[in-house]
């Protein structure tokens, strides 16, 4: 169970939930490695009465603000807890990975801001970022390794949109309206439907909660549901072969290889990439080829014209977002 709960399997957990084998080792197990699926799951099933107060402590150490605030909800004593940010901190965007280097932006991130990171993490605590319609370097952890930067799918977030400018937004609560001045990336916390055709997201503006109209976002990155599942396109040739790397960029290090035959779990679908885990992305389409799908859902039945060579991954990709322009909008896929 503890194994099960430290790598995210929630389909082992909902097994082992029927023999009741749900310990303070799993939920701890969890909250180190920040699998908040599995906290979900158990708070879900009630597989839990309370979650173990030290959890708190750990998920704080950890530095996962999204279990911080999971963990918080349910109010847990948390006095001992300092919090990784306070309320009206903000980070600053500069030409160059030095606390010395000028401000590239007059825009500063907020608490529940999103940015695109354009690289791997460096060696030195900083991400190089695009955000607002600048780029630039921001400080990802403090010298003590208090992260300041957390990739989105370890918050609350159920998925990431891209929104043009001049779009009206309505605060959730006083319901004034806002109309941005540049495009933006924004965190989704929940998802209003009063039917199929009227849908608008809650999401997270400058740390407050706003209304934006489906039809005016574009969905950026998104949770795959565990139970979806997915394989090779069948009408790609028998030998093809689609590496899984390190990171969602081609030239990042090969971790392994899909065939055909084989099938896999997602965690999140970002634009061309699928992450598999921490350290496994591969690429589920390819945009520079008219949105060719190298996978698809295995219920799927779609038919795609055969591929007469060898696929290669040559589309650059980011973690959570990729970088847009001006020149080169995101597409709705």
């Amino acid at each position: 169970p503890t194994r099960a709960a430290s790598v995210g399997n929630v389909t082992a957990m909902r097994r082992m939930h029927r023999f009741k084998l749900v310990l303070d080792d799993c939920i701890i197990a969890a909250v180190i490695n920040g699998q908040f699926n599995v906290l979900q799951y158990l708070h879900a099933y009630e597989s839990v009465n309370a979650f173990p107060k030290h959890c708190m402590q750990h998920a704080a150490a950890c530095g996962y603000l999204g279990i911080v605030r999971f963990l918080d909800t349910y109010r847990l004593e948390a006095d001992a807890v300092v919090r990784a940010l306070p309320k009206g901190a903000q980070l600053r965007v500069r030409t160059a990975p030095s606390a010395s280097a000028p401000e590239s932006s007059s825009h500063r991130l907020n608490i529940y801001d999103v940015v695109s990171t354009s690289s791997p993490p460096l060696k030195a605590p900083w991400l190089q970022v695009a955000w607002q319609q600048s780029e630039g370097y921001v400080m990802a952890s403090t010298p003590d390794e208090m992260p300041l930067l957390v990739p989105w799918e370890s918050t609350s977030f159920v998925k990431v949109v891209f929104v043009y400018p001049e779009t009206e937004l309505r605060h959730k609560t006083t319901h004034e309206s806002v109309v941005l001045e540049l495009d933006a990336y924004l965190g989704v916390v929940s998802v209003l439907a009063a039917d199929s055709d009227d849908v608008s997201y809650v999401v997270m503006y400058q740390g407050e909660p706003y209304i934006v109209e489906q039809v005016d976002a574009v969905i950026m990155a998104e949770r795959i549901h565990e139970s979806m599942r997915f394989a090779m396109n069948p009408d790609l040739p028998e030998n093809a072969t689609i590496v899984v790397r390190q990171w969602p960029h081609r030239d990042s290090d090969q971790v392994d290889v899909l065939t055909h035959g084989q099938e896999i779990n997602g965690d999140i679908r970002s634009e061309d990439w699928i992450k598999i885990h921490e350290h496994a992305w591969v690429m589920w389409k390819l945009a520079s080829h008219h949105n060719l799908e190298l996978l698809q859902p295995v219920q799927a039945t779609s038919h795609i014209e055969p591929v007469e060579e060898n696929v290669q991954d040559d589309t650059t990709h980011t973690v959570g977002l990729p970088t847009e322009s001006e020149d080169n909008p995101p597409s709705h896929h």
